[in-house]
């Protein structure tokens, strides 16, 4: 896959529900053939361009949200989008959910 094109993905990050509010400042990280950090914006979304295509693991943590980090595994085209949901719930204990749910698009 060395000279496939790149492809993007774009990480949504919602509070409780896939469907919930945006969660602004939440770090997400990709790490497989690229690592790279990024931060949501006003709209929950973390937005990677430019990426080999391959296998991802993809996180996202913010203090008082659980789980945290929360990871998935995703798989970025070449030429192409992978769209992502992470779900963060506010933190109602010590010990953290360590599933995240997740809605490919």
């Amino acid at each position: 896959m060395q000279n496939c094109p790149p492809g993007s993905a774009i990480v949504h990050v919602r509070q409780e529900s896939t469907d919930g509010p945006p969660l602004l400042g939440a770090a997400v990280t990709i790490k497989g053939p690229k690592n790279v950090d990024r931060t949501t914006d006003a709209s929950g979304d973390a937005h990677f361009a430019g990426i080999p295509p391959g296998s991802y693991t993809v996180s996202a943590r913010k203090d008082h949200y659980t789980p945290d980090p929360g990871t998935e595994a995703i798989a970025v085209p070449a030429r192409g989008t992978q769209n992502i949901t992470l779900v963060k719930f506010l933190s109602s204990g010590s010990s953290p959910a360590k599933t995240a749910r997740v809605d490919r698009y």
